[in-house]
């Protein structure tokens, strides 16, 4: 006769199970948290290549923040031009495990002529002064010829919430020297779940970075072509 397990033999069974859950699951979420750092990193790869698409169509200037009275922000402009409007790449995957964030989702209806159908929210901010400066806080566009440094100065950045609770800012800045001050437009990483606590960055020659709180204060990255 087959032997049957007993009470305790199941709960023993049960219990070893339970551990070794508990011990999967971290590295679970770690495997899972890692894919989307790089599925991000991707997205951000293939926004640099729509920022020189853009540049080529437009006497090489770089993609303005806003433009047409404020009904047409960069991504929209830039996703037109480059063919992007049914595809995610303007939407970080880790962006549903940031609970603090009330998305901007990039089908507003507002939006004029805007190419996005789907209600996906947006991933990504401009560094607002690719388009202005410290010194002159009009909008005047760049041309990525005017900036001496690509590989140090920020094109796009990770969204998330800003010092004034003002979550939908679609274009902003980091003061680096005092990581804080200067109003709404300021990006606080520290309401950041993404990438482990981190910002993703893309940089103007194309490739990307990341960045804790500290190591944004300390590396020698700039937003302003008047810093150079």
């Amino acid at each position: 006769m087959r032997k049957m397990f007993t009470l305790i033999e199941l709960l023993v069974v049960i219990a070893i199970i339970a551990i070794l859950a508990s011990m999967l699951l971290p590295a679970l979420n770690q495997a899972r948290d890692r894919a989307k750092t790089v599925s991000c990193t991707g997205n951000m790869k293939q926004l640099g290549t729509a920022h020189i698409f853009y540049a080529d169509s437009y006497d090489g200037f770089i993609v303005p923040w806003n433009v047409d009275n404020g009904r047409l922000p960069w991504m929209h402009n830039l996703a037109k031009n480059a063919g992007l409007g049914a595809s995610r790449v303007l939407s970080c995957p880790s962006l549903a495990d940031d609970p603090d964030y009330d998305f901007y989702y990039l089908n507003e209806g507002w939006v004029t002529d805007n190419p996005f159908t789907e209600k996906w929210p947006l991933g990504y901010k401009l560094n607002m002064f690719l388009n202005t400066s410290f010194a002159d806080w009009s909008q005047r566009p760049t041309k990525l010829s005017q900036w001496k440094r690509p590989s140090s100065a920020l094109l796009n950045f990770d969204n998330g919430k800003t010092l004034s609770g003002d979550d939908k800012i679609v274009a902003a800045w980091w003061n680096i020297s005092t990581c804080g001050g200067g109003g709404a437009s300021i990006q606080q990483m520290l309401t950041y779940f993404h990438h482990g606590r981190r910002m993703n960055i893309l940089l103007m020659d194309g490739h990307v970075s990341s960045a804790n709180d500290e190591e944004i204060g300390n590396i020698d990255y700039y937003w302003d072509r008047t810093q150079e």
